[in-house]
């Protein structure tokens, strides 16, 4: 151990007077050859040296410190490459190319210890700059995710947190991933992204990309921030109240269905992005909830036998006015994403002849899809339709010539009393 510790020493002190050097009149060259013979010795010596510690207590403490020390040396390398990168001058081309070739294999020492020792190795120390700078094919993985989520027509705010976080590779000059955790982390989620590619070109492809994100816990407080607005997207204030429910109720339980796919997120100390999501979600309900109680005071759960806020009543039975609006649904009068609205919104604000505080089962009984309606059921509401149609003849009489120029004489009259022949 003390071979190795004098050999870091040695590179680590002839590095320290390089960058004192005036580089304008180039570098000694005994302080090159010398900087390459210990850096030599140093990696020919380091499997022997490893061997050499017994005990895992040991070996913890060796790893974490070469690890160090390493990360330092490579950085002070990269700077006095990047600085140098450009130059013209002759004396100084074979020292850069020297700290061209000395640098990456810093990282390849790097890489062995963090496969090799995992269980020793620090993910939470720095990343050195030239793993970020020698990792060139993620610029170009990076060009064909976005541009496959652009054909996708993923949420434009989305794509742009993607390419902020790709860019993190590959942008050594600007560095802002913190450690090997995040490195990592980021690599494999690129790989899972570049999986996106045979992403329908047409339809909304933003929920499978933030499943795809949520799945591998990809917390930055930038997609916290554009779930929180999607969220509202999904769930507008101007719907009402329960619609906002349903929607959020769906999207939670989306969310609360997506399998995680690894054990730490971007961020390991900030709660899984799930959780965090659904936790909001969660106050959202709570928050609509509290709403609905302030803008109807009246309204209470059927269930505790409380009496709903009815918006208005109609002169026809439970019945009667499924039937009516089965057929709404049928000939596509009206549109609605799930029947349980129908049941819902029926049961809380519409108050029917006879039917007091009917269950939603029951109203899913008698709007099944079976066509043995009774024949009562069928006039009455026909002969309401009848009643719609001569209201409209009477009242409205001069709207009725929907051919005003002259091709057909149809008036809205025989349309109406043709639909109303069918059902009959």
């Amino acid at each position: 151990m003390q071979k190795l510790i004098s050999q870091l020493r040695n590179f680590t002190e002839i590095l320290g007077e390089l960058k004192n050097l005036d580089f304008a009149n180039g570098i000694d060259e005994n302080h090159a050859t010398l900087l390459r013979n210990s850096w030599s010795a140093f990696r020919e010596s380091l499997e022997e040296q490893i061997e050499e510690h017994d005990t895992s207590d040991k070996l913890s403490i060796f790893i974490k410190g070469l690890q160090k020390n390493l990360t330092t040396f490579s950085n002070d390398i990269f700077v006095l490459f990047k600085k140098n990168e450009t130059t013209d001058c002759a004396s100084l081309l074979k020292s850069i190319k020297l700290f061209g070739e000395i640098g990456p294999e810093t990282i390849e020492v790097l890489d062995f210890l963090q496969n090799i020792h995992s269980e020793y190795f620090n993910f939470t120390a720095d990343i050195p700059l030239w793993k970020i700078h020698n990792n060139v094919g993620a610029r170009s993985q990076s060009n064909l995710i976005i541009w496959n989520l652009q054909q996708g027509n993923v949420d434009y705010s989305l794509i742009e947190i993607v390419t902020e976080y790709l860019g993190l590779l590959y942008d050594a000059s600007n560095p802002k991933i913190k450690d090997w955790h995040q490195f990592n982390y980021m690599v494999i989620l690129a790989n899972e992204l570049n999986s996106l590619t045979n992403l329908p070109k047409e339809g909304d492809n933003t929920l499978k990309l933030i499943k795809l994100l949520i799945g591998y816990d990809f917390n930055p407080l930038a997609f916290y921030e554009f779930m929180l607005e999607y969220s509202a997207k999904v769930a507008s204030q101007n719907m009402p109240y329960e619609d906002q429910e349903l929607e959020l109720l769906a999207l939670l339980k989306t969310i609360e269905n997506i399998r995680p796919e690894c054990k730490h997120g971007y961020n390991k100390d900030v709660m899984p992005i799930g959780q965090s999501i659904s936790g909001s979600i969660r106050r959202e309900l709570e928050t609509i909830e509290r709403m609905r109680a302030v803008h109807f005071p009246n309204y209470q759960n059927t269930k505790n036998g409380l009496i709903p806020n009815f918006y208005f009543e109609i002169n026809a039975t439970l019945e009667e006015l499924f039937f009516l609006i089965r057929i709404m649904l049928e000939s596509h009068v009206i549109k609605t994403k799930f029947k349980s609205n129908l049941y819902t919104f029926t049961e809380r604000h519409i108050r029917t002849a006879r039917t007091k505080k009917p269950s939603p089962q029951y109203m899913r009984n008698i709007f099944g899809p079976k066509n043995d309606v009774p024949a009562r059921i069928v006039k009455r509401i026909r002969f309401s339709l009848v009643l719609l149609i001569n209201f409209i003849d009477t009242n409205f009489k001069d709207q009725l010539k929907v051919w005003p120029l002259g091709f057909m004489a149809i008036s809205f009259q025989e349309d109406l009393i043709n639909l109303c022949s069918l059902v009959a």
